[in-house]
């Protein structure tokens, strides 16, 4: 089960990141907000932190709304506090 849990939270990793580098522009970006930028409106956690706590569904959730109202010409990583804040 242990191994099985893990799977999921890669895979789910591997989709937040892919939809952050849609957003982010770039893959260095994308993953610097993955690790480093803590999300205030998900408890001030990481994206790694709530997956690893089985809440990356909620990542994904918060990346999809942000991804609604983004236009496709600017890149919404770029301005961390709209990402955190």
């Amino acid at each position: 089960m242990g191994l099985h849990r893990r799977s999921d939270h890669q895979d789910l990793s591997t989709e937040i990141l892919q939809l952050a580098v849609c957003l982010a522009g770039t893959h260095n970006a994308a993953l610097a907000w993955f690790f480093e930028d803590p999300i205030c409106l998900l408890d001030s956690l990481t994206a790694a932190e709530l997956v690893a706590q089985g809440q990356g569904q909620a990542v994904l959730s918060f990346l999809a709304e942000i991804a609604s109202r983004e236009q496709a010409t600017t890149p919404a990583i770029q301005d961390s506090a709209r990402w955190t804040g």
